[in-house]
Parts: C-alpha cells; sequence; structure tokens
C-alpha cells in the first residue's frame, strides 16, 4: 500500500469519468435517447469505484487493511448518528456561503428526483452512492494514504479529492467539510462502518427533507411557493449567514466531542484483544503523488469549464 497508488487509483477514476460523460454527452446528442435518474446515476458512479477497485484487486494487501469494515459497538453507531446531526448546521453554512458564488448543482436537479418514488431515490442517493464512494475514499484512498505515515495530511487530500470528485464548486465546497470529518471518524473509531453510517444517514436526511419540502411547495400553491422563493434568495442567506455559523461552530465542537468519545473506545478494544506486542512506526513518504495531482487538475479544469457553461 502507498500513496502513490491511491494518485494513480484516483487519477483513472477521474480520468474514466470524464470519458464516460463525454460519451454519454455524446449520445444524447447523437442517439434520441434520454437517461433516466438511475441510470446515469449508476453509470456515474460505476465510472469512479471501477478503476479504484481494481486498483485495490492489483495492491499486495490484504483487502481488509484496505477497506477496513471492521465490527463496532452500539454506543459508536450512536455516535456516529449524533455526529451527523451535529455536523448538519456546519455543511448547511458552508452550501449557503457557495450558493453566493455558484449555482446549487442539487436544485437543479431537483425536479428529476422528485418523477420518482422517495424510497428509490433514498435507496440511490442514500444507501448506493454513499456505500461506493465510502468504498472509494476513506476506504482505498485514506487507508493507502495512511501509508505515508502522515495522518493528518492524508485526512485533507482525502477530502479534497472527495470534493473535486463531485465536479461542481458548489458540492465540492461542502464535501470537502464532511470528508474531513468522515476521514476522522475512521480514524477515531478504526472502521469504514461508521462513516458509511453518517455518510449514509446524512444523503438520506437530505433526500426526504428535499420531497417534504416539495411537498409543501404542492400545498402552500403558487403564491406559497413564490414566497418559499423570495426566502430562499441571496439576501436572505445572507441574513442568515450568522445563525448558521453560530450553530455550524457548536455543532463542530460537538463533533470533536464525539470523535474523542469513539477513539477512547477504539483504544480501549484495542487494548482488550491486544497481543502486547508493539510495533514500530514506519518511516514517513511523502502523501502527494503525481497521479493526485493530475486527477484533481482535470477535475479542476472540468469544474471551472462547467461553470462558465451552466
Amino acid at each position: 500500500m502507498s500513496s502513490k497508488r491511491a494518485g494513480a487509483g484516483y487519477m483513472w477514476a477521474v480520468i474514466v469519468y470524464l470519458i464516460v460523460t463525454l460519451i454519454m454527452m455524446v449520445m444524447v446528442m447523437v442517439v434520441p435517447i434520454e437517461l433516466n435518474l438511475w441510470a446515469s446515476s449508476l453509470i456515474a458512479q460505476g465510472a469512479v469505484i471501477l478503476p479504484i477497485l481494481a486498483a485495490a484487486l492489483l495492491t499486495p494487501a490484504p483487502m481488509l487493511e484496505q477497506f477496513p469494515f471492521k465490527k463496532i459497538d452500539f454506543v459508536t453507531v450512536l455516535s456516529a448518528l449524533l455526529m451527523t446531526v451535529v455536523l448538519y448546521p456546519a455543511v448547511v453554512f458552508v452550501n449557503a456561503v457557495s450558493m453566493l458564488y455558484v449555482p446549487n448543482r442539487v436544485e437543479m436537479l431537483a425536479e428529476e428526483f422528485y418523477q420518482w418514488p422517495m424510497w428509490s431515490v433514498v435507496l440511490l442517493i442514500g444507501v448506493i452512492g454513499p456505500l461506493s464512494e465510502e468504498l472509494c475514499f476513506r476506504g482505498f484512498i485514506l487507508q493507502n494514504l495512511r501509508s505515508s505515515g502522515r495522518a493528518a495530511a492524508s485526512v485533507i487530500l482525502s477530502a479534497v479529492m472527495f470534493a473535486f470528485i463531485h465536479m461542481n464548486f458548489n458540492q465540492a465546497s461542502y464535501a470537502f467539510l464532511l470528508g474531513i470529518f468522515l476521514a476522522l471518524v475512521v480514524e477515531a473509531s478504526g472502521s469504514l462502518w461508521t462513516s458509511v453510517i453518517i455518510h449514509m444517514f446524512f444523503n438520506s436526511f437530505e433526500v426526504v427533507l428535499s420531497y417534504a419540502g416539495d411537498a409543501i411547495r404542492e400545498a402552500m400553491g403558487a403564491e406559497g411557493a413564490e414566497l418559499l422563493q423570495d426566502i430562499e434568495g441571496q439576501a436572505q442567506i445572507k441574513a442568515a449567514l450568522p445563525v448558521y455559523a453560530v450553530m455550524g461552530a457548536g455543532g463542530i465542537l460537538l463533533a470533536y466531542l464525539l470523535l474523542k468519545l469513539m477513539k477512547s473506545r477504539r483504544i480501549a478494544r484495542e487494548q482488550r484483544f491486544s497481543s502486547g506486542v508493539e510495533r514500530g512506526e514506519s518511516p514517513k513518504t511523502e502523501v502527494l503523488s503525481f497521479g493526485a495531482v493530475v486527477g484533481l487538475a482535470l477535475a479542476l479544469v472540468f469544474m471551472v469549464e462547467t461553470l462558465f457553461l451552466y
């Protein structure tokens, strides 16, 4: 395992994603077909996860080492769910700030979501998406980056990679914040299950909240929908930013305390089953590789291009 393998896997995931996106755009223009939400989402997710799974298969390390799905206790599960709740205001704050400068990509796609039953969108975005992303970013990529011996740099770089793979600045802004804490919970708990739980809960909550908002708009009629649109305007967002900031800061503090709780339980569990043999630290190596730089650069170019096109 090495940071170079993480960078190479990420680079090929970005390249395959961009190639698949280009093919899909050409198909839409040439062939009179329109891919639905499920088809387009699964193709996009497959374009990212398949190159990384291929890289994992080529890595001479046990799968449990690359994808640490270790057992966690009930308290850690509850801590993960609670962390999702306390981090939500901070995510709302970052999203609100980004919306002052770039379009909200999720809102632009919301109408397509509402054409499907809520349970199917929860399954796609709240279960399948988070599981595949955690396998890639807190699994293969983070674990390979961690082999460099640079924990903090590995957490930050994995979060940047996670942010950029969303391929738009709006989602990238709060995906970076989430990526930091998702990596930290894996570090604290020692298990990939913790980040999977948080990611699934967060995405599922977002879907349910979006459908609830759409139902409220329909119930309020045209005038109510117009009022809600005014409330969601930039002036109102700016006015609410101080509240979001205070709540977000408080949430991050609570999240830090939850991380300490997870870590203390992991240490106690490891001591209980420890053989008593201490392992020396491996020599530290560079965490940033050529593949990571190329992948991030390609993703950034695509994000800038789409920002001006749309």
